[in-house]
């Protein structure tokens, strides 16, 4: 799984607790830990989500981890634009264009 792929839902956590973007990517991986919806927002299946997050090793992880914070930073200002307008399709296509680039690895 990529966590680039629950921006969105990450972002909505962030906006639900006041939180900055990695800390909501962390109360996010607690729930794929914990297969529940702990801290509530996202909208996904956290028990399928979970088992695949789990299957991943601790490295796996880190990756996904270190490209989810590559990700927010580099496109702070198209992502934030887009959630600001609570346009679900620019945000959608701010992260389709990320696909393959070096901020997604």
């Amino acid at each position: 799984m990529k966590l680039k792929d629950y921006i969105w839902d990450i972002y909505t956590i962030a906006k639900r607790y006041n939180a900055q973007t990695d800390v909501a990517m962390d109360m996010f991986v607690a729930n794929l830990n914990q297969k529940a919806d702990k801290y509530q927002g996202a909208n996904v299946d956290y028990e399928k989500l979970g088992a695949e997050w789990r299957a991943m090793t601790l490295k796996e992880q880190g990756v996904e981890k270190a490209a989810f914070n590559r990700i927010t930073k580099a496109y702070l200002v198209p992502l934030s634009k887009a959630w600001r307008a609570k346009d679900r399709k620019a945000f959608d296509s701010v992260i389709a264009s990320i696909d393959g680039r070096k901020e997604d690895k």
